[in-house]
């Protein structure tokens, strides 16, 4: 999956702020590609932007971009996938270690924002699952089918 994620109830999009932490904005481009929105799940399940991943410290449900993790443990950093719900959208999840040291499943939700940094705004935040709220519904521009690639 790649290109702009986009709130299916709101129709808000996924931006980079300023201190690299996930933001929403209204000004989406549906169906263009532009390096402002382009987001994508890589093959080995990395939420990344550019050459950066997005990711979480639970248990503060913000999304923020950092390094992608070279070769290491995939599971302690956490890798996405779409619980598809049709062909490019659905629940955005990962499995990661909570405080505890549990695996848990956490999915994205559109809230608005009431820690201090950014309070107030459109932010996708991590949360648990919940397959009835519409604001955990997320549509990407494109889905990439790897079957038709030729295994190196």
């Amino acid at each position: 999956y790649y290109g702009e994620i986009m709130s299916a109830k709101s129709r808000a999009c996924f931006v980079v702020l300023d201190d690299y932490s996930i933001g929403m904005s209204y000004m989406c481009y549906e169906h263009k590609i532009i390096p402002e929105n382009y987001f994508y799940i890589s093959r080995n399940g990395l939420l990344q932007y550019r050459d950066k991943c997005v990711t979480f410290d639970p248990p503060s449900p913000v999304l923020y971009l950092t390094e992608c993790p070279s070769g290491g443990d995939l599971k302690k950093f956490g890798t996405w996938e779409l619980d598809a719900q049709g062909q490019t959208w659905g629940f955005l999840k990962t499995k990661k270690y909570n405080s505890q040291g549990n695996l848990a499943w956490w999915c994205i939700m559109q809230v608005t924002n009431i820690l201090d940094a950014h309070k107030g705004e459109q932010m996708p935040q991590i949360t648990g699952c919940d397959s009835s709220n519409e604001f955990q519904l997320w549509i990407f521009t494109h889905k990439f089918d790897y079957s038709f690639v030729p295994q190196q």
